[in-house]
C-alpha cells in the first residue's frame, strides 16, 4: 500500500514529460499554476509593495477597536459564576471571550477580502474574453523566441559597433534636427549594418521619417527589430503603417542628450545599459522617440522595459555583450547602470540578483 502513491507519482512524472517532450505542456501549466501561481504571482509583487509604518498602524488599531466593538454589541447576559443562575436580582452582563471576538473579526476580513477577490476574477475573466492574447502560452516556444531574440540584440550589438567605426559616433547622433525636430531614429542608421543596405538606401535620410516619401520603405517589417515571427500573434501588424521594433533604446545613452560616442561613457562600457527588449506599446523602428529609461524597472511600466518571457529582459551592454535581467532588479540599480557617466557603480550591483 505504501508503494501505491510513489507509483502515482512515478506515473504522473512520466506522463508530463511526454507531455513537455510533445510540446503539450497547456495541461502542465494549468496544473502548475491552479497549484502554485499564487506562490509566484505574490512573489513577484512582494518586491513592489511598501507598507509604510502609518497604514500597518493604522490597521491595528483599527482590527483593536473592531474587536472592542464586537464584544460591545455582542454583550450577553448571565449570572455571575458565584451566583444561582435562576435569581433575577443576580444577572449580570457578560461579554463574549476575547477569542471568539478575534476569530470573528479575522473571519470578516477573510469574507471581505475573499469579495474583494471575487469581483478581481470577474473582472480578469471579462478581461480575458476580450482580449487578443492567447488564454495560454508555451513555454518551450517563448523559450525558443528568447534565444532567438538574444541573437537579434548581437546582431544589433554588432551594428551598433560598425557604425561607430565608420562614423566616429553613436547611431543615436543626429536623430533630431538643431531646430529640435525628428528626423530618423538610431535604428534606422543601423539598417546597413544589420543586413538591410539596400532598405537604407531607399530611405531620404535628409527628409523627416513622417515624410511621405518614406512611408513605403519605413512600413517594412526588419527581422533583427523585432521578436521572432511565432510571437507575432502578441504584436502589432504595425504602428500607423509603419514597421515596429519591439527593442528600445536607453534614453540616457542613444537619446538626444545622450553620449555623442562611446568615449563619454566613463561608467565602463560593460557596466552601461544601451538597449533592451520591451512588450508593450512599442514603437515604430523609424521612429526616433523610440528610447526608455532603465530607471522605470524592468516589466514595472508600461513605457518601460520588459519582456514577454519569464526568466528575465536581455539588454545590450555598451561592450556589445547580452545580459538577462531579472524582474526583481531595484528601480535603483537600473538607475545606476543607466547613467553613462554618474560614477556609481556597475554590474557588480546585479549580483545579489
Amino acid at each position: 500500500m505504501r508503494g501505491r502513491p510513489l507509483g502515482c507519482a512515478a506515473t504522473l512524472g512520466v506522463v508530463g514529460l511526454l507531455l513537455a517532450f510533445i510540446g503539450l505542456v497547456v495541461p502542465l501549466d494549468a496544473a502548475f499554476a491552479l497549484a502554485f501561481g499564487w506562490l509566484r504571482h505574490s512573489w513577484r509583487l512582494a518586491s513592489q509593495v511598501r507598507l509604510e509604518p502609518i497604514q500597518l498602524g493604522t490597521f491595528l488599531v483599527l482590527t483593536f477597536i473592531a474587536v472592542g466593538l464586537f464584544r460591545r454589541l455582542m454583550m450577553t447576559e448571565g449570572p455571575p459564576p458565584t451566583e444561582a443562575p435562576d435569581h433575577p436580582e443576580t444577572r449580570s452582563a457578560r461579554r463574549l471571550p476575547a477569542g471568539f471576538a478575534w476569530r470573528a473579526v479575522a473571519l470578516c476580513l477573510v469574507a471581505f477580502t475573499a469579495g474583494i477577490a471575487m469581483v478581481g476574477v470577474a473582472h480578469q475573466l471579462a478581461w480575458l474574453a476580450v482580449s487578443p492574447e492567447p488564454w495560454t502560452e508555451n513555454r518551450f516556444s517563448l523559450s525558443i523566441a528568447g534565444s532567438i531574440s538574444g541573437r537579434h540584440l548581437h546582431t544589433i550589438a554588432h551594428g551598433v559597433s560598425l557604425h561607430e567605426d565608420e562614423f566616429q559616433k553613436l547611431p543615436g547622433t543626429g536623430a533630431y534636427s538643431a531646430g529640435g525636430g525628428a528626423l530618423h531614429s538610431w535604428m534606422t542608421r543601423l539598417l546597413p549594418y544589420v543586413g538591410h543596405p539596400e532598405l537604407y538606401r531607399r530611405i531620404d535620410v535628409g527628409r523627416s521619417w513622417r515624410d511621405p516619401v518614406n512611408a513605403d520603405p519605413l512600413s517594412q517589417t526588419v527581422e533583427e527589430f523585432g521578436y521572432p515571427e511565432r510571437e507575432r500573434i502578441v504584436l502589432p501588424e504595425s504602428i500607423e503603417g509603419r514597421g515596429i521594433a519591439t527593442y528600445a533604446g536607453n534614453v540616457r545613452v542613444l537619446g538626444p542628450n545622450g553620449c555623442e560616442t562611446s568615449r563619454e561613457v566613463k561608467d565602463g562600457l560593460a557596466q552601461t545599459l544601451f538597449l533592451g527588449e520591451i512588450r508593450e506599446n512599442f514603437r515604430a523602428w523609424g521612429d526616433p522617440s523610440n528610447l526608455r529609461d532603465p530607471a522605470l524597472g524592468v516589466n514595472r511600466s508600461p513605457v518601460g522595459f520588459g519582456a514577454p518571457w519569464s526568466y528575465g529582459t536581455q539588454f545590450v551592454m555598451g561592450d556589445g555583450s547580452v545580459r538577462r535581467i531579472s524582474d526583481r532588479v531595484s528601480p535603483e540599480v537600473l538607475l545606476q547602470l543607466a547613467t553613462p557617466n554618474a560614477g556609481d557603480g556597475g554590474s557588480e550591483l546585479l549580483d545579489p540578483f
